[in-house]
């Protein structure tokens, strides 16, 4: 199950579309307001596999935003592997308080965010990557 927002229909936005992937309720509601706040179109998805429904469906994703641990099949590296296949432009930041994943892979083919990090250093990354303006948080 996935939440959404509209962009008015048959006008290009011009917003960056960020993928939040976060199966913790606060933390995404929290993660997604600021986001917006910012100037973000954000899409949340609960877990992996909502994840990779949005990005199937949806072509204009810019930015996927994952934790490394992620509950059920795969974790967040697996899950930026797939979303790469699926959308070869997409850029991925995951996030995480460890530099390995449980398999041993070092995080060195996406943007790697360690915890705590600051809404503004989240904002100021999307920045650099989309190379579109936000507000600061």
């Amino acid at each position: 199950m996935t939440r959404d927002e509209a962009g008015a229909p048959g006008l290009a936005d011009p917003r960056p579309a960020v993928l939040v992937v976060e199966e913790n309720v606060i933390v995404r509601m929290a993660l997604c307001e600021s986001l917006r706040a910012a100037g973000c179109r954000v899409i949340e998805a609960f877990g992996p596999e909502d994840a990779v429904k949005v990005l199937r469906a949806d072509a204009g994703m810019d930015v996927m935003l994952t934790e490394l641990a992620l509950p059920g099949v795969m974790n967040g590296v697996q899950l930026a592997g797939l979303a790469r296949s699926l959308k070869p432009q997409l850029e991925v930041i995951i996030t995480s308080d460890d530099l390995l994943d449980s398999d041993g892979h070092h995080l060195t083919l996406y943007e790697f965010m360690g915890k705590p990090y600051t809404m503004g250093r989240l904002v100021e990354r999307i920045r650099a990557l989309t190379g579109r303006s936000l507000s600061a948080p």
